[in-house]
């Protein structure tokens, strides 16, 4: 039997622009299914919220549910008579990777409830250990958590947007040298694609003739000497051509202010800088 524990009554736990919250509950045990319910009940009257409840016995029922109408939140038992495991939250998560999800689960089932964290769900509650203050809170953070997250990944995306629009190439690297960052600029100026020299040290996609310059400045920029360098390169395009990059560089710090990487801009000079092509 589920219980519950009486609310304090005061606002909610999250301030929110609308405080009528709709809820997909599915659920196939009818008793566990009334007993949420009351459990939501007892916390949006405490709240004076309102919180419509949508209760569905199945994944595929959920999945039609999730077509034609708009929710809030989603509370998902993972063990279903048409699925059963993280499956089911996969399918669900597919279909609605920006709607919150809340599993629910039997103890012994916690294991399989962290896996769907790590999936993509919000938070898991445990049937039977749950009460009413929990839920509604669980509820209001999983909702705030998933604003946030959709916030963070439409700033990353316009960040993104404009790091790969500029000319110059934003690129950087790890203690030793290896590139773990390189905008899409320079597919457009080596007709290499990203992903083919990520991983890879950067002195090697340099003119073998500068790369001991490269080095001694990296080497110089790693020690702590200089706070920024600026130097001229030559590397490879397309077609066994050659391009001239002015690197400007300068050390990555973490939070405690500890070199850990380097940071930098290769801007192609070709037209504005002649050179020897050796």
């Amino acid at each position: 039997m589920m219980t519950y524990f009486p609310l304090e009554p005061s606002r909610p736990p999250i301030q929110m622009e609308d405080t009528a919250l709709k809820i997909l509950l599915v659920e196939d045990n009818t008793d566990d299914a009334e007993l949420i319910e009351e459990l939501i009940n007892v916390g949006s009257q405490q709240y004076h919220l309102s919180i419509p409840l949508r209760i569905v016995p199945s994944l595929n029922r959920a999945l039609n549910e999730l077509k034609t109408m708009s929710f809030d939140l989603i509370l998902l038992d993972l063990s279903l008579p048409d699925s059963n495991g993280l499956e089911t939250f996969s399918e669900i998560f597919n279909q609605v990777h920006n709607l919150p999800v809340i599993v629910l689960t039997a103890y012994n089932d916690s294991d399989l409830a962290i896996q769907a964290i790590q999936a993509g769900a919000q938070d898991y509650l445990i049937k039977g250990k749950t009460g009413s203050q929990t839920l509604i809170r669980a509820i209001f953070y999983a909702i705030e958590r998933q604003r946030l997250q959709d916030n963070l990944r439409e700033s990353e995306a316009k960040y993104r947007s404009v790091v790969d629009n500029l000319k110059g190439v934003i690129f950087q690297t790890d203690l030793q040298g290896t590139l773990i960052f390189l905008s899409q600029a320079w597919t457009r100026l080596t007709t290499q694609p990203v992903k083919e020299a990520l991983n890879r040290p950067l002195v090697t996609l340099i003119h073998p003739q500068d790369q001991r310059l490269h080095l001694t400045q990296c080497e110089a920029l790693i020690a702590g000497n200089i706070p920024e360098v600026s130097y001229l390169v030559r590397y490879f395009r397309g077609n066994k051509d050659m391009g001239l990059f002015e690197v400007t560089a300068r050390p990555t710090l973490d939070q405690q202010g500890r070199i850990i990487g380097i940071t930098g801009v290769l801007e192609d000079v070709t037209t504005n800088r002649p050179f020897a092509y050796e």
